[in-house]
């Protein structure tokens, strides 16, 4: 089972219930990671967790890694009642590995559009030192409007991720 349909398939409610906590009316319960909570502090929502008493928060994977002490993997198995499986686990490396490429291509995107904001501070003044239709004023202006093409490509992109 991925981690996507296990948070899916398992509310919060029915986790704590699984902990044995009472969530009160309000979606709110005392708090098992702090003492002395005498009045329920911890808002429970369907897909997580926040306490306002002592700022713990999360989804159901991590509050039961911190109620049991347990870890990622572990986690989810007890969740679901079953183990993650070999392909499970694929997943889950493979989307994060696509978020990190995603991350690294939308720096290079930026720092290409960085590059051609500096190519159009250059390329102005050259443009404007120029007589007009000369060679010179021909080939910045053309290569101005290259500037603007890539420019907009490359905005394109950054919008696409």
């Amino acid at each position: 089972m991925r981690v996507d349909e296990i948070k899916a398939r398992y509310p919060m409610r029915d986790i704590l219930a699984r902990c044995g906590l009472e969530t009160k009316r309000g979606g709110f319960c005392r708090c098992p990671f702090h003492k002395g909570d005498n009045t329920p502090s911890m808002k429970v929502y369907d897909d997580g967790f926040y306490c306002f008493a002592c700022g713990r928060g999360g989804d159901q994977i991590a509050f039961v890694r911190q109620f049991h002490n347990l870890n990622f993997k572990e986690a989810c198995e007890w969740i679901s009642g079953e183990t993650l499986t070999k392909e499970t686990r694929t997943q889950v490396a493979v989307t994060v590995l696509k978020r990190q490429q995603a991350e690294k291509t939308k720096k290079r995107l930026q720092e290409e559009l960085r590059a051609v904001g500096e190519g159009f501070t250059g390329l102005w003044q050259t443009y404007l030192k120029a007589e007009p239709f000369s060679d010179d004023w021909t080939n910045a202006y053309n290569k101005w409007q290259l500037l603007c093409y890539q420019q907009e490509e490359l905005i394109n992109q950054l919008g696409e991720l």
